[in-house]
């Protein structure tokens, strides 16, 4: 070729236009510089064609080839092609600037951190392979097929967006073609059967999407489909074997995202998908929690296919048996499958009877075979009945164990997206125990005790606690132990507790696996000690093998709960760069923008927390709702509540979601109304308190509405009661008929869940506000009876969650004034424990913590109040007025309540020295 000098390719040098920065690369199909459009004042990266390599026309014709086929083509996960320009020394190609580094350099690195495959990495493989597939249907609609898509050809953003890059071998249908008959072109792992053959006539859309199966093969397991010690080998495998099963390699992918990665690296084109849309279609189900169009291959599919170059017999028999004995088992479990498991018996003898009625015609086939020998029609006869019978139960045990894994990973999720006490509905526990109890191990067991206890149930938890110490024949683990820790805590019982405790720290000089004190540090967490869970999420990740982005992601969790908002900040920002859409990485993002008032960052968070699969509708609302209250606008919130109660209100989570909300927000019209009142302004009293009014009516309407759901509801009962007994101050004229109202939905709660704390706690406040009303809100005038009612349920309350601060201080309130009043000291010892224990718990909140509110510090002052008046009942004045001097000073300096213990300390004062 003719033409100017070559100007030097160096970092400085000018090409026209194009002032080149830095090298970013360089290979057999170019050099690529990042470069400053001058005249645009654009930064860009432009491929050359250097003087060693442009010496060989046919690389100059695939330099064109690459900037005609590109340029053609605008998607956002495609690189844009800006320009081409072969008159200054060199042929270029001028396209967009792509700086986070290429999709072969991040699955390298996961690979060399021996990462596994996690929920959240099936969710990045999926969505990345999602948007290339919607990139590769934008090529082939314009007549560009890639033929080279590979990890080193996707380049990422700085946002993680992956992009396709290097159109040197596409081919173009509408251009003359410059590969011949029998040519290989692409990268030999991620070619495809039709490729390795050389059939240049076989090449359409499906090679790219076999590519791209490839391509998610490795992003699941770390490994290329085939790989082997020569060339040769390699491709003799692409064309023969089977691929591994992804989840032979990790155990973590999903069966359908399994499923859809092997159905793209299908042999035969026609059993692909037929276009990359389609692939794409199938990835976005996936994220969606939908079932694809791609099923996993059970254990007779894959013997199938490896019986399928075998003999004759074996292939009509096997292709004739499988196929409808597994539709015949399919029919049968996916019918209800996931409400009536348990019927999976008799399933199995319906398709048991089905595959010996295939026994006829498979002898008959078996003896036209064996051409009229009556051994060959025997053998018919007993392959037919052995795999008739085996096949049908072997496809059925496989199907039930798909449908066992898929409940548990759902379970696990909805738990891990939940704070403690966040939920009390135990429905999906309950269902999930009714369907698969038989088939419970050690992980079942293990994971209802974590749900119970998370659920605010420990004495169920105790319950599965104890099954699994008998599944492990005694031999407790860290984690077991911990969680008997958590339980005897939460029950009360300081010396197990203790004892757990320090079997747990015994264990640390010989425990190596990661999983283990992670998952302590998951119980910790739970507990509300975040002090302590964070030094075991520290010591998870000083062991060999630990998941550095799920430690970080703990450890952004713990420090939020600490108020370490910028540690949280540095930390998550790690995790978010690899896993962007991770809900709980969003949720603690949002937590972390909104702390630092950032209302905008914290909205574009919400939006993609939103727009995330695996977050359901009341996660959606509920962190909308904290940025619209957290930023001031509550005339939004207020109409997201109603519009979500008009919209979604067939929904009972979303529905219960509905009243607690208008819970808050009748709270904060209450507060509203009250700073009204204190600056003498009626007309904003009057319009705050009837705001106030409506929204604790709208709550009771909701929960109402849950208790006429079928089946009834527990929480419905629950709130009920709750909402019943705000509303007296609003209906003093109907308390004594609304307290009793409370005091029987209660009952009826603690019918249906006798182990829920707050049903007992409702029922003792409802009991306490009749009693209380009766004797003109004189507590000295209360009968002892009525106190023995009212301590009993919250002494029942204490029993079954002794966790809740609140319930344990009213307790031995409660206790203190029914041996006043029955003129017995009997059980003040109980009231003395228990009142030690609400303020060890309010003690150690306020220590591993942000810093206490107004509403902490009342608490905490009101045990200090109560110790005092069982001290002094008790006739230990000395350490009463100890213990009034703490109530005092455990209040801020404007809170109220200071004038109250200031009276009760003038007045142990004056006792006679004696006494004191």
């Amino acid at each position: 070729m003719s033409g100017p000098a070559s100007p030097s390719l160096a970092p400085g040098s000018r090409l026209g236009d194009l002032l080149l920065v830095r090298e970013l690369g360089r290979g057999n199909q170019g050099v690529v510089f990042e470069a400053q459009q001058v005249s645009l004042g654009r930064s860009v990266a432009v491929k050359i064609l250097p003087s060693e390599i442009t010496r060989v026309e046919e690389q100059i014709d695939r330099f064109h080839r690459e900037a005609e086929a590109a340029a053609r083509l605008t998607h956002p996960n495609i690189v844009a092609v800006y320009g081409f320009d072969d008159t200054l020394g060199y042929p270029l190609i001028v396209q967009e600037l792509v700086t986070g580094g290429s999709l072969e350099k991040v699955l390298a690195g996961r690979a060399e951190r021996k990462e596994g495959t996690n929920v959240a990495a099936c969710q990045w493989a999926a969505q990345t392979c999602r948007q290339l597939a919607e990139a590769l249907e934008h090529a082939h609609q314009h007549n560009v097929i890639h033929r080279d898509i590979k990890p080193g050809n996707v380049l990422l953003t700085t946002d993680g967006v992956p992009k396709i890059a290097d159109f040197g071998l596409a081919k173009v249908s509408d251009l003359m073609d410059l590969s011949h008959t029998g040519t290989i072109m692409g990268t030999p792992h991620y070619m495809s059967p039709e490729q390795v053959s050389g059939r240049r006539e076989a090449l359409d859309a499906r090679t790219d999407v076999y590519a791209l199966g490839a391509l998610l093969y490795r992003m699941l397991t770390h490994e290329v489909p085939f790989s082997a010690d020569s060339l040769q080998r390699m491709f003799n495998d692409i064309l023969t074997r089977e691929p591994r099963p992804p989840r032979k390699l990790q155990p973590g992918v999903h069966p359908d995202l399994e499923a859809v990665c092997l159905k793209a690296l299908e042999k035969s084109p026609d059993r692909r998908y037929a276009s990359a849309q389609e692939m794409a279609a199938d990835l976005a189900r996936f994220l969606r929690g939908e079932t694809t169009v791609a099923r996993p291959v059970g254990a007779l599919g894959q013997l199938q296919r490896r019986l399928g170059r075998q003999s004759m017999l074996a292939l009509v028999v096997l292709s004739l048996l499988v196929p409808t004995a597994w539709l015949a088992t399919d029919v049968l479990l996916r019918r209800d499958a996931a409400e009536h498991v348990s019927r999976h018996d008799a399933r199995a003898i319906v398709a048991v009877i089905a595959g010996l009625l295939l026994a006829f015609p498979l002898a008959q086939l078996g003896t036209r075979l064996a051409r009229g020998r009556a051994v060959g029609a025997a053998a018919g006869l007993g392959l037919a009945l052995l795999l008739g019978a085996g096949g049908s139960l072997l496809a059925i045990d496989q199907k039930t164990t798909q449908l066992h894994h898929t409940a548990r990973g759902e379970l696990e999720g909805r738990l891990e997206l939940e704070t403690a006490g966040s939920r009390a509905d135990l429905s999906d526990l309950d269902q999930y125990v009714a369907s698969w109890e038989s088939r419970f191990d050690r992980d079942d067991l293990l994971l209802l005790t974590l749900g119970c206890l998370k659920r605010e149930r420990p004495v169920q938890a105790s319950q599965w606690a104890e099954r699994l110490s008998s599944a492990d024949a005694g031999a407790d683990t860290p984690v077991e132990d911990a969680l008997h820790a958590a339980i005897a805590s939460a029950l009360g019982d300081e010396a197990a507790a203790t004892a757990a405790e320090a079997r747990v720290r015994a264990a640390e000089g010989v425990e190596r696996d990661w999983h283990v004190w992670a998952r302590i540090g998951d119980i910790l967490f739970d507990m509300q000690r975040d002090t302590e869970a964070r030094a075991s999420y520290e010591r998870a990740a000083r062991l060999p093998g630990a998941d550095r982005d799920q430690l970080n992601l703990d450890l952004a969790r713990v420090s939020v709960g600490l108020c370490e908002w910028d540690q949280a900040a540095d930390v998550l920002q790690d995790v978010m760069k690899w896993q962007p859409d991770n809900p709980i990485a969003l949720q603690l993002a949002i937590g972390i923008a909104l702390h630092g008032d950032d209302w905008s960052g914290a909205g574009a968070l919400v939006d993609r927390y939103e727009g995330n699969p695996a977050v359901g509708p009341v996660g959606r609302l509920s962190q909308r709702f904290v940025l619209l209250t957290d930023s001031g606008r509550r005339d939004e919130a207020s109409r997201l509540v109603s519009d979500a109660r008009a919209g979604q209100g067939d929904d009972p989570l979303v529905r219960e979601w509905c009243a607690r909300r208008a819970i808050d927000l009748g709270r904060e019209e209450n507060g509203l109304a009250a700073a009204a009142r204190a600056n003498d302004d009626a007309a904003g009293v009057e319009r705050h308190g009837e705001a106030a009014v409506a929204w604790f009516e709208s709550s009771r309407a909701d929960y109402e509405a849950l208790t006429q759901a079928p089946g009834d509801s527990l929480i419905g009962r629950v709130g009920l009661s709750a909402a019943l007994i705000r509303l007296v101050p609003y209906h003093a004229d109907q308390a004594a008929a609304l307290y009793d109202e409370a005091a029987a939905h209660a009952r009826r709660a603690i019918e249906l869940d006798p182990y829920y704390w707050q049903a007992h706690y409702n029922l003792g406040v409802a009991l306490l506000s009749r009693a209380l009303l009766d004797a003109a809100n004189d507590e000295s005038a209360v009968p002892a009876e009525r106190w023995q009612a009212v301590s009993e349920a919250l002494v029942r309350s204490v029993q079954v969650n002794g966790l809740q601060q609140p319930v344990l201080n009213d307790a031995a309130h409660a206790l203190a004034m029914q041996c006043r009043a029955a003129g017995s000291n009997e059980r003040l010892p109980e009231a003395l424990g228990l009142v030690r224990r609400a303020i060890a718990l309010g003690e150690r909140a306020a220590e591993g913590s942000c810093t206490p509110g107004a509403l902490d510090r009342m608490r905490l002052s009101s045990c200090w109040d109560t110790l005092s008046e069982v001290q002094e009942q008790s006739g230990d004045v000395p350490a009463a007025l100890e213990s009034a001097r703490s109530a005092l000073a455990a209040l801020g300096p404007d809170d109220p309540g200071r004038t109250k213990r200031a009276a009760r300390i003038a007045r142990l004062e004056q006792q006679p020295p004696a006494t004191r």
